[in-house]
């Protein structure tokens, strides 16, 4: 009698957490369920339904984030909203109640001010990214459709980088020519890919904005980051050190053509590259820099050299 009670309480918080999903169509943070695709939306209804059956706890424990709180952040060292390292530290059983947030079912304000939901929105979207789960990209999509806040765009395009599937790629790269361009290069930074690379090489060799070089070079320094591509594991070693080469060789060339802030986030994204074979790499374009840049870069190539020797 008891294993069939358990059996119907399971029965019903399955299906009362399937009626929740399919029903909040509109009353997603950044998103609204009719707006996925449906397969897309009853796959994520689905998981939800079974998730919360199981999990009950941790969907009120990601409503009970407070890191955007004015009673809890107001109070830091740093006072103002932040939630995306607290919903990082609850964990992969932490992804579907936050999808849930986004796109299907988010709780009332309760006062909270333009910039303290806005930092729930950002915060919560980075989250997601960070969980590196495909399931997200749908969510991360819609969003990146929207006319938002550049900051929660900006989170959306980075979270699409970290997943980085095809579609989420594609349509970064066909942000690139739209006034979402800026968000669409964070993102692409975060796409750990060689077609990422080379869409940010690119743009950092057409670019005349010294303003915009400073971004695509640091954004390429995170792309070919030595440390991440390390940690990728040694299955992607041979991509790693090819994306490493696009990117310094394209950063030398901003470094030699641009000066002042451009030059600094070129050094930047040098830096972080940190490819064995640097010098080779300057030594093709040293013929058009100047005696000034090239002490310049001598620097950069030593630092670099002595990083990769240690």
């Amino acid at each position: 009698m008891r294993k069939t009670m358990n059996k119907l309480a399971s029965t019903l918080a399955l299906f009362g957490g399937l009626l929740v999903a399919s029903t909040a169509s509109a009353d997603g943070l950044v998103a609204s369920a009719g707006e996925l695709p449906d397969s897309a939306r009853q796959q994520l209804e689905q998981a939800i339904g079974e998730h919360r059956a199981e999990n009950p706890a941790i969907y009120q424990t990601v409503r009970n984030v407070r890191g955007y709180k004015p009673g809890f952040y107001k109070k830091q060292r740093n006072p103002i909203p932040l939630v995306g390292r607290e919903l990082r530290r609850l964990g992969p059983e932490a992804l579907l109640p936050m999808l849930e947030a986004l796109a299907f079912d988010v709780w009332e304000r309760d006062g909270a001010t333009d910039a303290e939901w806005r930092a729930l929105k950002v915060g919560m979207l980075e989250a997601v990214g960070a969980a590196r789960d495909l399931r997200s990209a749908p969510v991360l999509q819609v969003a990146f459709t929207k006319d938002l806040h550049p900051d929660v765009l900006r989170a959306a395009a980075q979270s699409m980088g970290d997943i980085c599937d095809d579609t989420s790629l594609s349509m970064l790269d066909a942000a690139l020519s739209t006034s979402k361009r800026g968000a669409a290069i964070v993102g692409l930074g975060h796409c750990r890919t060689a077609a990422a690379a080379g869409l940010l090489t690119a743009q950092l060799d057409k670019t005349k904005s010294a303003a915009e070089a400073d971004g695509i070079a640091r954004a390429l320094g995170f792309l070919s980051s030595s440390w991440a591509w390390r940690a990728l594991g040694k299955s992607r070693h041979a991509e790693g050190l090819q994306v490493r080469r696009m990117a310094s060789e394209a950063l030398v060339r901003a470094f030699v053509r641009f000066d002042g802030r451009a030059r600094t986030g070129a050094r930047v994204g040098l830096t972080m590259a940190e490819h064995p074979d640097i010098r080779s790499i300057a030594s093709l374009h040293r013929g058009a820099a100047t005696t000034t840049v090239i002490k310049a870069l001598d620097v950069v190539i030593h630092k670099v050299e002595k990083r990769t020797r240690n």
